[in-house]
């Protein structure tokens, strides 16, 4: 039923993706939400093995993979398999943006999981440890991308970058595992804004 749902998704998009497509994030983006809901949580100790992941996308999704990520005949890069690099598995990429975002008390609980492209959910949250921290990933997102502003983010690229990496060293004497989603606001929104004092000073 998965396979049949990420076809018919798929079927709205290019035939054929560009290399870094944009259509390629939002299908990703919209097919995370189906792959989440497919998987059920009896499959808990499945769902922290490689092996499933690599499974299910060599098997069973390879024509996705392929199609997501060959950009028009080039070789496809057997991380995207979980052969290699096991977190950027396209399942298992597509299933963890939605568990690490899932809002149960909001109306649309994976509201969150629509927001970002493929970069920023593979090289700031799942590939890094801020990915281990649930509420400091709602609070990021939120933070990135507010309601008034329709999915567009209110930071640079290069501040997002700028932004993860101080969030990637405060682990070192930070556990941000344990912080409330209120004080990971907090926390985001002061090193947001001294990232961008110090972009200010740069350029002024």
């Amino acid at each position: 039923p998965l396979k049949v749902k990420l076809e018919q998704i798929r079927a709205a998009y290019p035939k054929t993706l560009a290399l870094r497509d944009p259509e390629g994030g939002r299908f990703e983006a919209e097919a995370c939400v189906f792959v989440h809901q497919a998987i059920p949580k009896s499959l808990a100790t499945s769902l922290t093995d490689n092996d499933f992941w690599r499974y299910l996308t060599v098997v069973h999704f390879s024509d996705l993979v392929e199609w997501r990520h060959s950009a028009g005949g080039e070789t496809v890069n057997p991380n995207n398999y979980g052969i290699g690099n096991t977190k950027r598995n396209l399942l298992f990429r597509m299933w963890i943006r939605a568990e690490l975002a899932y809002d149960a008390l909001a109306n649309d609980p994976y509201h969150l999981a629509r927001y970002g492209d493929k970069d920023f959910w593979e090289s700031h949250v799942i590939g890094v440890r801020t990915g281990n921290a649930r509420a400091t990933v709602r609070s990021l997102v939120q933070y990135l991308f507010p309601k008034e502003l329709n999915g567009k983010c209110r930071l640079k690229t290069i501040e997002v970058r700028q932004l993860a990496t101080r969030l990637t060293r405060l682990r070192s004497n930070v556990m941000l595992e344990i912080y409330p989603e209120a004080l990971a606001t907090k926390l985001i929104g002061r090193e947001a804004d001294r990232v961008k004092a110090i972009a200010a000073n740069v350029n002024a």
